[in-house]
């Protein structure tokens, strides 16, 4: 279940992103919108509104304004494993 929230969770962002319906913040709201998604599916919200993530964010957003969204899965997998492994560090 958890790879089936991360896609929709990516799905969503990348979308947002690919229609660009702001002049600024869009990033910003394609990060709230996979954050709710995430909360919706009890996860907690992984992806940091700012700054901007790192771990090839950007690049994924490129491909993302193209239509290919899938680059974006592969960075919320990494985003993800890095929240919970920062949250273990932490206990």
């Amino acid at each position: 279940m958890l790879a089936a929230v991360l896609e929709v969770c990516a799905w969503a962002h990348a979308e947002w992103v690919r229609i660009h319906p702001f002049a600024n913040g869009n990033g910003r709201s394609a990060r709230l919108w996979a954050n709710g998604i995430a909360m919706r599916y009890n996860l907690p919200p992984f992806v940091r509104l700012r700054p901007r993530p790192d771990a090839g964010y950007a690049a994924a957003g490129a491909q993302a304004m193209r239509g290919n969204w899938q680059p974006t899965v592969t960075v919320f997998r990494r985003l993800f494993r890095r929240f919970v492994a920062a949250l273990s560090e932490r206990s």
